[in-house]
């Protein structure tokens, strides 16, 4: 088995095959000792040809419009890869089971990929019941704006101000925490909605942006309803090469009926510092952190698609 991928970001998006120099190589070797390719370069040319007669296809919208890092290729690309090694195995394990004859998927294994995207558009990779409201979905451009979010919610700080609403840089907003002088105390962060908006208690989901650097970077701990639910850290574990800010999401997946009869769902960002105040005691990692800085971007909360 080989799976080919680029050998330069940029030229997956350009479909000039005679870049594509890893698999001209490769093709020789897969087909000296009878192995077979799989081919991220024809795959793509494919679904992206497509396009022109069936724009509706929803990986197009990622690769057109999302140009990922040369650092790392993003979710959206590992879930295509993901879909050609699924429908090569599927091909391969027929072979097998036919005892080596032809599959009854005529069609090449690049439109068994493309047939494998599920219905609608991924810009969201909602998993929400459509048949329920949405009962928070907010953003902090929309807010600091004055502007009608989707579905609002109640945001609230604790009195420290250590988290505050704000365009930290042009054009990109944020709830925005950072440490408390008092390191041994926690700062947080709340946006709660009613439980009347969820008449059927049961498994929701809770889904947030936020910032993910290499610099300046904090860590905070999300709570439900005053019950602990997991940790999210906004510095890269590679932050000594991983140069890059870009906003990612976190999903969180709870039960309400632990809310009992409360009369609001609370979800809770707490931040607590985790950098030494002594400076002889820094190591390369606490000076990374620096201000431990957090940034919520955007939150939705919805009850999940059963």
């Amino acid at each position: 088995m080989l799976l080919e991928v680029w050998t330069f970001p940029g030229q997956a998006f350009s479909f000039n095959r005679l870049k594509f120099d890893y698999q001209n190589v490769y093709h020789s070797v897969a087909k000296e000792f009878k192995l077979p390719l799989w081919s991220y370069r024809d795959t793509l040319a494919y679904i992206v040809q497509q396009n022109n007669t069936h724009p509706s296809i929803p990986y197009l919208t990622f690769v057109h419009n999302n140009l990922h890092s040369h650092q790392h290729p993003p979710w959206y690309i590992h879930r295509f890869l993901a879909d050609l090694v699924a429908a090569n195995f599927l091909r391969e394990m027929w072979k097998c089971h036919a005892g080596g004859g032809e599959t009854p998927e005529s069609r090449p294994t690049s439109e068994m990929v493309s047939s494998l995207i599920p219905k609608g558009s991924w810009k969201e990779e909602d998993q929400c019941d459509p048949a329920i409201p949405v009962f928070m979905d907010m953003t902090a451009r929309n807010t600091m704006k004055h502007l009608a979010n989707e579905v609002e919610a109640t945001v609230r700080s604790d009195p420290s101000g250590s988290w505050k609403l704000m365009e930290d840089r042009p054009g990109k907003f944020g709830w925005i925490g950072t440490r408390l002088e008092n390191r041994t105390q926690t700062s947080s962060l709340i946006f709660s909605y009613p439980s009347s908006r969820q008449k059927d208690r049961g498994l929701t989901l809770f889904k947030f942006h936020y910032l993910r650097t290499y610099m300046n970077a904090g860590k905070i701990t999300t709570y439900i309803c005053g019950v602990q639910s997991d940790e999210y850290d906004a510095l890269w574990l590679d932050y000594e090469t991983n140069h890059v800010s870009i906003p990612v999401m976190a999903t969180i997946i709870f039960d309400t009926n632990y809310c009992g009869d409360r009369t609001d769902i609370d979800i809770e960002f707490r931040l607590k510092s985790l950098v030494p105040a002594q400076q002889d005691q820094l190591t390369n990692l606490d000076r990374a952190r620096g201000e431990e800085k957090f940034k919520v971007i955007a939150v939705k909360s919805c009850s999940e698609l059963k």
